[in-house]
């Protein structure tokens, strides 16, 4: 099946969309289970059961993220930061976008 693969995988080909085909009815997801163990088939059903399960796994009172920033290493500075949080400033903007050349392009990290 592989060395099929390797030749006729990436052209459109039948061996090509038999296996997508295949694969399709392997990983389609015919029905879920909800909290009180009911079985839901319905597209829409099924859309909602798992929008609810990820939104209850990343809100943000089930998730304890002390431990992971205490392993962080602080590499801005309290003064720093308080300087990046700033207030955004139209007078700043103004003097850092006239300060610049009016004929250069960014280089390719992105400075000029």
């Amino acid at each position: 099946m592989k060395s099929h693969w390797y030749c006729d995988g990436d052209l459109n080909t039948k061996f090509f969309h038999a296996s997508t085909t295949s694969r399709k009815k392997i990983n389609r997801i015919h029905s879920l289970e909800n909290d009180v163990v009911v079985r839901v088939t319905d597209g829409h059903g099924l859309c909602q059961l798992a929008k609810g399960y990820f939104e209850e796994l990343f809100l943000e009172s089930n998730s304890d993220c002390a431990p992971v920033l205490e392993a962080i290493e602080n590499v801005v500075s309290e003064e720093d930061n308080v300087c990046l949080t700033a207030p955004f400033q139209v007078q700043e903007f103004k003097k850092a976008m006239y300060s610049m050349h009016p004929d250069k392009c960014p280089g390719p990290d992105g400075l000029i």
